[in-house]
C-alpha cells in the first residue's frame, strides 16, 4: 500500500507542469501544521501538533466552482499537554491522505486571474502508515488501530496574491480509530483535527 501511494505521489508531481499548461487545471504545493485530538482517549484539547504537507490539484468546473484533489502526508493523534514532558501521554499517527472536495470562490482580482476567498468542503481518505503510543488506555493494543480512515472536512482559504494562499481546515472522522470490544457501544476514539497551512500555487 505504501509503495502505491509513493508512486502515485511521484506521478502527480511530474504531471504538474503539464497540467498547469491546461487552462482548467492548477497545481499547488502545501505545507502547514495540524492541531489534533482523539475523542474518548481521556485527553482534552488540540495539544498534539504535527505536520501536513503534499500536493494539490484543482480543476475549474465552473467560473466560481473548483473540484480539488490532494495527496498529503499528515500527522495526527493526541497529547496530554501542548508542551511535552518526560511522563506525557501521547499518541502519534502518521497518515497518507487523499482529500477530494469542492471549492466555492469569490472576490475575483481582475488582471491577476485569481480569487481571494474560497470556501471548501468534502471527504478525505486516509491510510494509517505508522503509530506510536504512550497512552495506557490502548498502548499495548496498537495493532487494533484501524488503518483506514474516512473523514469529512470544511474550511476557508484566503489568497494574498496569485501565488500564495492561506488555508484553515477542520477534519473529523466518520470511522472509529480503534478496533476493540471495549468501545463497540460508544462514539469514542474518533480522530479530529485542525489544519493551518500555506499553499504555493504554480
Amino acid at each position: 500500500m505504501n509503495l502505491r501511494f509513493v508512486l502515485f505521489f511521484l506521478i502527480v508531481l511530474f504531471s504538474l507542469n503539464f497540467l498547469n499548461a491546461q487552462n482548467a487545471f492548477r497545481g499547488s504545493a502545501v505545507l502547514g501544521l495540524t492541531l489534533a485530538q482523539i475523542d474518548g482517549d481521556g485527553l482534552l484539547g488540540y495539544d498534539k501538533v504535527g505536520m501536513s504537507t503534499g500536493l494539490k490539484l484543482s480543476y475549474e468546473i465552473r467560473k466560481k466552482l473548483d473540484l480539488n484533489m490532494e495527496l498529503l502526508y499528515s500527522q495526527r493523534g493526541s497529547q496530554s499537554g501542548f508542551l511535552g514532558s518526560g511522563d506525557i501521554q501521547k499518541t502519534h499517527l502518521d497518515y497518507l491522505e487523499i482529500p477530494v472536495y469542492v471549492s466555492i470562490k469569490d472576490w475575483y482580482i481582475d488582471g491577476e486571474d485569481y480569487y481571494k476567498i474560497k470556501l471548501h468542503a468534502g471527504l478525505t481518505y486516509g491510510y494509517l502508515m505508522n503509530i506510536t503510543s504512550a497512552n495506557g488506555l490502548y498502548e499495548e493494543d496498537i495493532t487494533k488501530f484501524n488503518t483506514t480512515d474516512i473523514s469529512w472536512m470544511i474550511g476557508p482559504s484566503y489568497s494574498i496574491n496569485a501565488r500564495w494562499t492561506f488555508t484553515a481546515r477542520f477534519t473529523r472522522s466518520f470511522t472509529r480509530l480503534f478496533k476493540s470490544d471495549r468501545f463497540i457501544n460508544t462514539d469514542s476514539l474518533v480522530s479530529y483535527f485542525w489544519t493551518l497551512r500555506t499553499d504555493y500555487n504554480f
